[in-house]
């Protein structure tokens, strides 16, 4: 038995808690599941889809030999812009959607406008990077790990897009583009950030499809049912989406 007289005396001192209190979770993160990428499968999948794009335009399907029918317009319509830059008089730089032929105009006003090579390697890592934002994507939108290595792994290998590769036609810009556009969309919804870049990107995947146009306005409407979840999304950020797709769509 314990002395009385020697017992230790009850300490004045708060007790600890017996456990830190849970983290909280990020704004949003109820919104959509997702999971960390791998970055030793990102970094695989940047080498594979940089490797195939460019062995696609650059031996196997050349774009610059095949040049006709919409393929002719649109390089037609780049090399005048890359040698006269833009015309207010010219209406036939507006008869397809000018985003595409605008793109292209760049690496020929840098290097040339008969320069075709430099423009099939802008359309070649356009074509490469689509692949890792489609398995970042899938990352944001997936709790299984195994499923957004798929999606990586079917962009990388999905045929009638690597074929696109080897034309002058807006399919390419606008897949990258748009991917691009949804992932930072998905950032903005999920973790209230990137509302300004998605807007951007937004705005030049409008300049290449402006059928798009439609998808931004699902996007409007996800916000709108999701109101009371997305608590985090700002009137600032929903401006910085909007007002870049407005100054595009003034502009067109």
């Amino acid at each position: 038995m314990t002395d009385p007289d020697t017992a230790p005396e009850p300490s004045d001192a708060p007790q600890a808690a017996s456990a830190d209190p849970a983290p909280a979770s990020p704004p949003g993160a109820d919104f959509l599941s997702r999971i960390q990428p791998s970055l030793r499968f990102l970094l695989v999948l940047v080498l594979l889809a940089l490797a195939t794009r460019l062995i696609w335009v650059l031996w196997i399907h050349p774009p610059w030999d095949y040049v006709f029918s919409d393929m002719r317009k649109y390089v037609n319509r780049a090399q005048a812009l890359a040698e006269f830059g833009f015309v207010w008089e010219k209406r036939e730089l507006a008869w397809q959607a000018w985003g595409t032929h605008y793109l292209l105009a760049v690496p020929l006003w840098l290097f040339g406008k008969e320069n075709l090579v430099a423009g099939a390697v802008m359309w070649a890592l356009m074509g490469a990077a689509s692949v890792p934002l489609a398995y970042l994507l899938a990352c944001r939108v997936c709790s299984s790990h195994l499923i957004a290595k798929i999606a990586g792994v079917l962009v990388l290998v999905w045929h009638p897009s690597l074929s696109n590769h080897g034309s002058f036609l807006s399919e390419t810009p606008f897949l990258f583009f748009q991917l691009w556009s949804t992932y930072w969309l998905v950032c903005t919804l999920q973790d209230g950030k990137r509302a300004w870049g998605a807007g951007v990107v937004s705005a030049l995947a409008f300049a290449v499809r402006p059928q798009s146009a439609l998808f931004f306005l699902l996007v409007l409407g996800a916000w709108a049912i999701n109101m009371r979840r997305l608590r985090h999304v700002k009137w600032h950020h929903l401006l910085g989406i909007a007002l870049p797709l407005l100054m595009m769509l003034g502009f067109s």
